[in-house]
């Protein structure tokens, strides 16, 4: 066939049919010049590689990087600090994040993320291993002193009055709720899932106002849905556990009315409205606000605040 092909070629820059193509076609010479072996002895290009470095601007980059960060963490290795832990990131998505961006915010994020994956990952092969729950604890708390600080919260959170739970408490909730692979439980404000390190994403009742913590929650295999959890629609008496670390205190100066209370904090709002998917027998934990005043007598005052008593009256007499 090699021989033809230059014929061909030539034949077809010359056939006044083709005269349209022929200004776009090589001069006879060139061709005629041409080692048809030489052409066809060359390899093929490979076809370009895709980036496959994560995008910490995607959902999809930042469950990647959550779990980057996870395994480092389980690997024995720490972050000093928030700034080491953003060094770690750029290394693996090749670009910088510089402070006070969307980038840095994204940062603190999945770092924190990374952590309840780590701590999933600690909870469940400790179980398989036999562990106790003091050995669990103890190793979560040696996570907790691993990650850096994460206190600063962006906008968002401010807004929603919403603080993560740290490890080492969430686990320590969990085991008062009894929670297990087989207990169907609640968790109205779930963030990244630290309460949830327990749970069996498929017997759990899951939402999240925030998307990217819901996509978070996606990736660990639960089934969350994303808006504001006074407004979700949760099983009447339909769980058996109700865990939750709802925002505190008021928000836009709203009020709420739930099962008789009305009130104008959050967390007690969340709380009526999370308790009414419990099953008769069933428990619950709830981390909820309390004073900030560490005096007794400070914190007295407090707790027999009318919100504070109406809240606790209407806890006990349900």
């Amino acid at each position: 066939m090699k021989p033809y092909l230059v014929s061909w070629y030539l034949a077809v820059r010359n056939d006044p049919r083709a005269a349209g193509l022929k200004a776009d076609m090589d001069r006879a010479g060139d061709v005629e010049d041409v080692d048809i072996d030489a052409v066809l002895a060359q390899p093929e290009k490979p076809a370009p590689t895709p980036d496959t470095k994560p995008r910490i601007d995607t959902p999809e980059g930042r469950v990647q990087l959550a779990q980057d960060g996870a395994d480092h963490l389980i690997g024995g290795n720490r972050f000093a600090n928030i700034n080491e832990a953003r060094k770690f990131l750029e290394q693996r998505i090749g670009s910088q994040i510089p402070p006070g961006t969307q980038r840095a915010k994204y940062a603190d994020e999945v770092v924190e993320a990374g952590v309840v994956l780590a701590a999933r990952d600690i909870v469940q092969a400790a179980r398989k291993q036999g562990r106790s729950d003091d050995v669990i604890y103890k190793r979560l708390l040696g996570l907790y002193e691993a990650q850096p600080n994460l206190a600063v919260r962006d906008s968002t959170s401010l807004a929603n009055q919403a603080y993560s739970t740290p490890i080492p408490l969430a686990f320590v909730a969990s085991r008062l709720a009894g929670i297990t692979a087989n207990t169907r439980v609640l968790e109205s404000t779930a963030g990244n899932g630290a309460l949830l390190v327990e749970a069996a994403p498929g017997n759990a009742v899951v939402n999240e106002l925030n998307p990217d913590r819901a996509a978070m929650l996606q990736a660990q295999g639960f089934a969350p849905t994303t808006g504001d959890a006074m407004a979700a629609d949760f099983p009447a008496k339909g769980v058996d556990r109700v865990v939750i670390n709802p925002p505190f205190g008021k928000v836009n100066e709203k009020t709420w009315t739930v099962d008789g209370l009305e009130t104008r904090e959050i967390d007690h709002a969340i709380s009526m409205k999370s308790l009414a998917a419990l099953k008769d027998d069933g428990a619950a934990v709830l981390i909820i606000g309390g004073p900030m005043s560490l005096d007794d007598d400070s914190r007295q005052t407090t707790y027999r605040g009318a919100a504070k008593r109406a809240f606790f009256k209407t806890l006990y007499d349900a």
